[in-house]
C-alpha cells in the first residue's frame, strides 16, 4: 500500500530522525487569525531542528495505523526494530489472520488490535515512539465525516507519542497542500508540529512524517516526496 518497508526504511532511521537532517523547515504561527484559511502557519525554509534523543531501534516503540494484511511490521522486526511493534486495523478478520500467521507469543514485540483509528485507542499518553500511517489517512479521508475522522486521528496520534522525540510517519497520495488541514489543530499547524522536510522518492506518492520536540503539545514534522511526503513531530 504505496510502499514497502524496504524502499521507506532509508526514511525510517533512528538516527535520521534524531539529527532532523535533510531540507527540515521551522514552523511560525501567524497570530493575525485571518478567516478561514486553510492554514495560518507558514513554512520558513533552511531552518535545521535541534538535534534530541530518539531511542535505538531495539526500544522504539512503533504503532502501525491501518495495517491490513501488510508484512510491514515483521519486515521492521527483521530489520532490528525489536521493541514493541503494534499493528492496528478496523477489519477483525483481518487482525484474527495476523495473529494466526505470526503465532503470537508474549514475547513477540509483534502485536495486533482490531480498533477504530478515529477514536480514542487503548493505550495510555506518550505510549509510543513512532507511529506509522501507511496510507491509513487517505483511506479515512474516503469516509463518512472525513475531516472530522482525519483531525479526530491526528489528535490521537499527538497524545500517544512521546512528547520529546515522537514521530510520525505518514504516507499519503495527496498533494501536501492538502493534507495540513487535517495535521492542523483550530488552523494552526504549530500547536502539534514545529518542522517540516520533503525528501523525493520518485513517484507521485506523498509521504509525511511529524516529530515532537521537548516543550509540551508541540512536535517538528518533516514533509518527503516520492518523489514523496514525509512528516515529523
Amino acid at each position: 500500500w504505496y510502499r514497502s518497508y524496504g524502499q521507506l526504511k532509508h526514511l525510517l532511521n533512528p538516527f535520521y530522525f534524531a539529527t532532523a537532517t535533510g531540507t527540515t523547515s521551522s514552523l511560525k504561527s501567524n497570530n493575525n487569525n485571518n478567516n478561514n484559511k486553510a492554514s495560518t502557519t507558514t513554512l520558513a525554509a533552511g531552518h535545521y531542528l535541534e538535534p534530541f534523543v530518539f531511542p535505538p531501534r531495539q526500544r522504539t516503540r512503533v504503532l502501525i495505523l491501518g495495517c491490513g494484511n501488510s508484512t510491514f511490521g515483521e519486515e521492521m522486526l527483521r530489520d532490528g526494530w525489536s521493541g514493541r511493534i503494534a499493528n492496528v486495523d478496523f477489519s477483525q478478520v483481518v487482525i484474527q489472520q495476523m495473529q494466526r500467521k505470526y503465532f503470537l507469543s508474549q514475547q513477540s514485540p509483534l502485536e495486533f488490535l482490531c480498533a477504530d483509528i478515529t477514536q480514542p485507542l487503548p493505550y495510555t499518553d506518550e505510549s509510543f515512539d513512532l507511529i506509522v500511517c501507511k496510507g491509513a489517512l487517505d483511506a479515512i479521508l474516503c469516509s463518512d465525516c472525513p475531516k472530522s475522522n482525519a483531525l479526530r486521528m491526528v489528535k490521537e496520534c499527538h497524545r500517544l507519542l512521546a512528547k520529546k522525540h515522537g514521530v510520525f510517519f505518514l504516507t499519503t497520495n495527496g498533494n501536501p497542500d492538502s493534507r495540513l488541514e487535517f495535521l492542523e489543530y483550530e488552523n494552526e499547524l504549530s500547536y502539534y508540529w514545529r518542522g517540516v522536510s520533503v525528501h523525493p522518492l520518485g513517484n507521485p506518492t506523498q509521504k509525511y512524517v511529524w516529530m515532537k520536540e521537548e516543550r509540551p503539545f508541540h512536535s517538528h514534522f518533516r514533509f518527503g516526496q516520492t518523489t514523496s511526503l514525509l512528516l515529523h513531530l
